[in-house]
């Protein structure tokens, strides 16, 4: 279902933000020693578009209520 959204999203011109983040490792003293990106999963994915679905619904149910 996350799948058939994203693409209903895409097909509508939805804007993607997938810009690379950082996963940092820290030493004992609490200084960055390693650093690597991080990786992006379904599970990620699925989360956000759940979280987008969400915000659409509550704003529809806002427009709906008179509250623009």
């Amino acid at each position: 279902m996350a799948r058939r959204t994203r693409r209903f999203s895409e097909a509508g011109g939805a804007l993607a933000l997938n810009r690379g983040k950082l996963v940092f490792r820290l030493d004992s003293d609490g200084n960055p020693s390693l650093f690597a990106p991080y990786p992006l999963r379904d599970s990620n994915r699925v989360v956000e578009e759940y979280m987008l679905l969400a915000n659409y619904l509550v704003a529809e149910r806002l427009v709906e209520m008179g509250c623009t």
